[in-house]
């Protein structure tokens, strides 16, 4: 049910009215105050109800008319606001420097080139309901002593974390031990600069901090930020990890692989190497998230560097990986073989030991095949069966590199076969497409809807961007721009995509997205939209998911 739906209930009559009125919290009613709804009239007309303030301020009389709804900090129960210039954040920051003993939610997003500092009184210096956290551009050094008495806190976003705002791994590894409910992590850092002081490092601790119900935890940083939070902490119950590194050379991580080895990320059996014209990762696809560490660098050595060092020293043993795939991201991206060095590719496969299946896209295929024909003994990849390349059959240099490896190996007793990889057919159904992406997008259709629209009270949801934007300008002219991708997305279906591919029941993966979608929609206080939103005209979905 919409937030103000309730509106009608109490005009049809005074019975409704007084009904209505007298089980507010019952029926769950709430105030919504946003840029658009003059925050007086609102507090004027209803009773002292709950409040939610949300919207995008783009200018000062926006943040003016929604600092009155903050002055109500004893009823305001969630804040979302987005938008924030450098004057507009002092002007809301300093309007929340009392305590909200009823805030479960905040949401807080500058623009500002130089925003102001958050000082260590925001929020009175305490909230014991908070459940959850999201600053993005904000500074708040002090953020880690406020949310020691958030023990209830679910999700903590920082985004886009200015070097004003750093905080120590430390600090940060004491605040998570204190947040025993915390479910998903954000920690994404503005720039390079904000580093740990390694001459100054600490030995190991002889205990670490269990966070014992961390499921997804997402960093952007430098790698020896990140190396030294994991010290302090064990995530039994960590689905996906995903690691964003600003350019650097040298990748030594072996905390953060051990930390790994404690989780239970390695569920699945493929890993993927791949590469585009500014970013080189390794990710390791699961229904229940994709976990992978992200490079950012441009040179095609350079990347094949980073990607080789980040298999060999900051992940656990490889040897349970079975299906391997090296493959570009976007077919623009024009690889240089002769520019790499043969070792480079040999030193990135030495690790995965127990690979049978070797998936190359036609880019990489020429220069792995030159490595691999050097290779005598069984030392790369031993338990080799097949290898696949993307959309054509082997042809010239590389089918004569790859069939003196292919004969080498047969010699000691191993055989292997080459096949053409892209097979486009649906599993569900069997439909043959000939084209992969036409394959993923129809196979994407038996999933629940994968993106809403942000728009305070509006229930609308679907699986096209191009279908967003048609909607938002249909159906909310006059406002802000369209949000981006990022603003909208309830879950990644790709991962979900693959996980059917490679033939986990249909039935599980639809369940595992539904679920998804539901925590996502508890996260952003947006229980309005419905289940039944996001399962489309697909009656067979339904069954899957209600069973």
């Amino acid at each position: 049910m919409e937030i103000e739906a309730w509106h009608i209930l109490v005009h049809v009559c005074r019975r409704w009215r007084s009904l209505v009125f007298g089980s507010p919290r019952c029926l769950n009613l709430r105030l919504l105050c946003t840029p658009k709804t003059l925050a007086r009239d609102t507090l004027d007309i209803w009773p002292a109800l709950p409040l939610l303030i949300r919207g995008e301020i783009t200018s000062s009389s926006d943040a003016d008319d929604i600092i009155v709804g903050l002055r109500q900090s004893n009823r305001v129960c969630q804040v979302g606001l987005r938008g924030l210039a450098d004057r507009q954040s002092e002007k809301v920051l300093g309007a929340m420097q009392v305590s909200f003993p009823e805030l479960t939610e905040l949401r807080l997003s500058s623009d500002g080139e130089t925003p102001p500092v958050a000082s260590d009184s925001f929020l009175g210096g305490s909230a014991p309901h908070l459940r959850v956290f999201q600053l993005s551009g904000i500074p708040f050094p002090g953020l880690p002593k406020l949310l020691l008495s958030a023990t209830h806190l679910l999700r903590l976003e920082l985004s886009n974390i200015p070097h004003s705002g750093y905080f120590s791994p430390e600090a940060m590894a004491a605040l998570l031990s204190v947040l025993s409910s915390l479910k998903t992590l954000f920690l994404r850092f503005q720039s390079p600069r904000s580093r740990p002081d390694w001459e100054r490092r600490r030995p190991p601790p002889p205990k670490r901090f269990v966070v014992p119900t961390l499921k997804h935890f997402h960093f952007k940083g430098v790698i020896e930020y990140l190396e030294d939070l994991v010290t302090f902490i064990d995530a039994p119950q960590l689905n996906a990890l995903r690691i964003t590194v600003f350019n650097q050379i040298d990748f030594d991580c072996p905390r953060l692989a051990q930390f790994i080895s404690r989780t239970p990320i390695f569920r699945d059996r493929n890993a993927r190497v791949e590469f585009d014209d500014s970013t080189a990762s390794v990710r390791l696809p699961s229904p229940l998230g994709d976990s992978g560490i992200e490079i950012s660098c441009r040179e095609p050595d350079w990347q094949l560097s980073s990607v080789e060092q980040v298999c060999n020293s900051c992940l656990p043993p490889l040897s349970m990986i079975e299906d391997l795939y090296i493959k570009h991201r976007y077919s623009k991206l024009v690889w240089k073989n002769d520019a790499i060095e043969n070792t480079l590719w040999v030193e990135l496969l030495l690790p995965f030991t127990g690979v049978k299946k070797l998936h190359l896209s036609r880019d990489f295929a020429p220069g792995i095949a030159a490595a691999l024909k050097e290779i005598v003994g069984t030392e790369v990849l031993p338990s080799l069966q097949n290898i696949s390349v993307d959309g054509s059959e082997p042809s010239g240099p590389f089918r004569e590199n790859i069939g003196r490896f292919i004969a080498a190996r047969e010699h000691s007793g191993h055989s292997i076969t080459i096949s053409v990889w892209g097979t486009s057919i649906c599993p569900e159904c069997r439909v043959a497409f000939r084209r992969v992406q036409d394959r993923n997008r129809h196979i994407e259709s038996h999933l629940p809807h994968s993106i809403h629209c942000p728009f305070d009270g509006c229930v609308w949801t679907g699986r096209r961007q191009s279908d967003f934007k048609g909607h938002w300008g249909k159906t909310h002219p006059g406002n802000a721009q369209v949000p981006g991708e990022g603003a909208n997305q309830l879950y990644d279906p790709k991962a979900f995509v693959k996980s059917i591919i490679d033939g986990t029941p249909i039935e599980k993966v639809a369940r595992a997205a539904f679920s998804k979608i539901q925590e996502r929609l508890t996260e952003l206080g947006r229980e309005e939209i419905g289940v039944g939103n996001v399962w489309g005209r697909n009656k067979a979905l339904r069954g899957w998911i209600s069973t």
